[in-house]
């Protein structure tokens, strides 16, 4: 963390950081939009990212957001796009999560649990199969249908282990929230979430969402890491 954008064009690599432009060095999400503008997201819910807003790159230089402008929190965790071409931010970060911000060009609209959110943490957005534009919490599914916040709880995992705060074990919680995840969309429109740390046992379970319902797979990772490796 901490090194700023850099962009590979094919040939060599340009890179930008603060002194160019960009809020701060930590860059949490990549965006590019559907006019062609790339956004930029800093910070995040990682100890001692500094969060600093959003950048927007037109190709020629970087403006610049945060929470004076509208923005739900200067840590910036994911950033998504509508069909209506409204930009959405998320954030979720350990100064205290709020929500997630919609940009219609000239003016922030925030969005929080008081609106309808499953979570005011928000990992990812993406939209679903139908296209709705949904977001991913801690606690499952937001997804915007006809104005409306429609939600999708996240399952309960069974046998979940209670919360613990050593750092890189991220299990789900016992009210049936997940610590942390990752989120996906295939070529079919399926949302795919893994859910779990990068440390051994049970809780790595690979989930698809198909704007319903979830589904539960075997994780590559629970595979992996059930296999003894030949080092």
């Amino acid at each position: 963390w901490g090194g700023g954008v850099s962009r590979y064009d094919g040939q060599r690599w340009t890179s930008w950081t603060t002194a160019d432009g960009l809020p701060t060095d930590d860059v949490a999400a990549i965006y590019e939009d559907s006019r062609g503008h790339v956004w930029i997201g800093t910070g995040g819910n990682t100890r001692g990212m500094r969060g600093g807003g959003v950048a927007q790159y037109d190709g020629h230089r970087w403006t610049r957001y945060n929470a004076a402008d509208g923005l739900p929190s200067d840590h910036v965790t994911t950033i998504g796009e509508d069909l209506q071409g409204d930009l959405w931010f998320g954030s979720c970060s350990q100064e205290g999560d709020h929500g997630v911000s919609r940009f219609d060009g000239e003016f922030f609209h925030v969005v929080t649990t008081s609106d309808g959110l499953l979570s005011d943490c928000v990992w990812s957005i993406d939209r679903d199969p139908t296209d709705r534009l949904c977001l991913a919490s801690t606690a499952g599914f937001s997804c915007l249908e006809d104005n409306e916040w429609v939600q999708y709880p996240f399952p309960r995992a069974s046998g979940a282990v209670p919360d613990t705060t050593a750092e890189g074990i991220l299990w789900p919680h016992s009210d049936g929230r997940i610590g942390q995840l990752a989120v996906a969309r295939s070529e079919d429109g399926l949302l795919w979430l893994h859910e779990g740390g990068w440390t051994g046992g049970e809780h790595h379970i690979l989930w698809s969402f198909d704007g319903g319902r979830y589904s539960a797979h075997q994780s590559p990772v629970t595979e992996y890491l059930s296999t003894p490796q030949l080092m």
